[in-house]
C-alpha cells in the first residue's frame, strides 16, 4: 500500500477476502465497523485459479452511516502480505472475511493462520448477519480475561444487544465433559470467595453499570466444544475471545482452544488481543 493510503487509515480496520465481496456480506462488514466507528481498507485476493484483476466492490448508494472502504487488489496468498502489512503499523484490527466460503466446511488454512498470527485483534467474519443481537463472551474466569468483556461491552452498547458471559471448566471427568450440570452449579461457584467468584461478579457489575442486559453461564467439558454447543443452542450473533500476548496465562487459550474453534465454530469470532478503540473516536 502507498503511505498516503495508510495515512488515511490510522488506527483503522484491514479486511482481507478471497474475490468481491457479496452485497450482503459487505453491508454485515460495514455494519461491524459502523459500531465500532472504524474505516478500513479490504485487501482483496483473487479466487482460486481466477485471473488477478482489481475487482471493486459491487456498487450500491453509499448511506451517510457508512465507513469508507478502500479496495486494493493483491495477488498470491494472503498471509504473507497481510502479516506483513498489519506489521507495517497503522492497524488496529484485520477482518478476516469469508463470505465465499461454504459454510459448512472448517474455515480455510489461510484464514486460520492469519487469525493466529496477526498482532492486532482479529475478527473472523462468516456469512452476511447484520445485526448483533446477542454476543458470547469467553472468560478465562482471571482478570486477565477483562479484555474480551471490554469488547463486549463496547459492541453490545454500540448494538444494543445482549451479552452472556460464559465460563467453561475443563476438570470434570471426562465421562462427564459436556454435561453442566456436573459439579458446582453457577450459584454454588457465586456463593464462595474465590477468584472465579469475585472475577464472574465483577463482569457482572462492570454490566449493570454500562446498561447492558447482561447473563452468567457455567459450563463443563472441552472448552471449544463448549462454545461451539453454546452458540448452536443459543443463537449467538458473535463469540469473543481473549488471546493476550504477554500475558502467560492466556497462552492455553491460543494454544490449545483456539486453532480447535477456529475450523469448527460458524460463528463471526473476535480474538481480543488489544483494547477496543475508544467510543469517541
Amino acid at each position: 500500500m502507498t503511505p498516503s493510503q495508510k495515512e488515511n487509515i490510522q488506527g483503522g480496520a484491514l479486511l482481507v477476502s478471497m474475490g468481491a465481496a457479496d452485497e450482503g456480506a459487505q453491508q454485515a462488514t460495514e455494519h461491524m465497523l459502523r459500531h465500532l466507528n472504524l474505516e478500513a481498507t479490504r485487501l482483496q485476493f483473487p479466487l482460486p485459479e481466477t485471473p488477478t484483476t482489481r475487482e471493486e466492490l459491487p456498487a450500491r448508494e453509499p448511506s451517510p452511516s457508512d465507513r469508507a472502504i478502500t479496495v486494493a487488489a493483491m495477488s498470491g496468498d494472503p498471509v504473507g502480505p497481510v502479516l506483513e502489512e498489519l506489521r507495517s503499523g497503522g492497524y488496529s484490527m484485520v477482518v478476516v472475511g469469508l463470505e465465499r466460503h461454504p459454510a459448512a466446511q472448517p474455515a480455510p488454512s489461510w484464514a486460520v493462520q492469519i487469525a493466529l498470527r496477526a498482532p492486532v485483534t482479529t475478527l473472523v467474519l462468516q456469512g452476511s448477519q447484520q445485526v448483533l443481537r446477542s454476543i458470547l463472551v469467553c472468560t478465562g474466569g482471571k482478570q486477565a480475561s477483562a479484555r474480551p468483556l471490554r469488547w463486549g461491552l463496547r459492541l453490545a452498547r454500540a448494538a444494543d444487544a445482549g451479552l452472556t458471559i460464559m465460563h467453561v471448566s475443563s476438570r470434570a471427568p471426562g465421562m462427564y465433559a459436556g454435561l453442566p450440570a456436573f459439579g458446582d452449579s453457577l450459584m454454588d461457584v457465586l456463593a464462595r470467595d474465590t477468584p472465579l467468584s469475585r472475577h464472574l461478579k465483577d463482569a457482572a457489575r462492570l454490566c449493570e453499570r454500562a446498561g447492558v442486559q447482561a447473563q452468567i453461564a457455567l459450563r463443563y467439558g472441552i472448552v471449544a466444544d463448549e462454545i461451539v454447543r453454546a452458540c448452536e443452542v443459543e443463537g449467538h450473533d458473535l463469540v469473543i475471545v481473549g488471546a493476550s500476548l504477554d500475558m502467560p496465562m492466556e497462552h492455553v487459550l491460543i494454544d490449545d482452544v483456539l486453532p480447535t474453534l477456529l475450523v469448527s465454530i460458524r460463528t463471526p469470532l473476535l480474538i481480543a488481543r488489544q483494547d477496543p478503540p475508544d467510543e469517541s473516536t
